[in-house]
């Protein structure tokens, strides 16, 4: 197999599974704070909060804590299954698959 054809690494299977944790962790604070509002927004004190906004159009706005849960549920998923791929990639190919290049090759 030429070396380009496997463009997504190991390495860069790892900083997506990062940023995906990384970021559904930060989804859950913020959409956990739908109704308290103290987090402060980009758009300044004339903004609306997104996920108040969301929740409230969707009828979940009482329901903030069981949403932010759920979002860092997903987010704990995604971690364990990053690390079950992290062991199951790691490991060595079974059988007797190494490639042998010849010498001046």
């Amino acid at each position: 197999m030429p070396s380009g054809a496997n463009s997504f690494s190991g390495v860069s299977r790892i900083k997506l599974a990062v940023a995906v944790i990384a970021s559904l962790y930060f989804l859950s604070v913020y959409a956990g704070d739908s109704v308290a509002l103290q987090l402060p927004l980009l758009g300044g004190q004339d903004s609306m909060h997104d996920w108040n906004y969301l929740l409230d159009s969707l009828g979940l706005l009482r329901s903030t804590g069981k949403v932010a849960g759920a979002i860092r549920l997903l987010g704990t998923i995604v971690i364990g299954l990053a690390a079950a791929g992290s062991i199951k990639f790691a490991r060595p190919p079974s059988g007797n698959q190494v490639r042998r290049v010849p010498v001046g090759y």
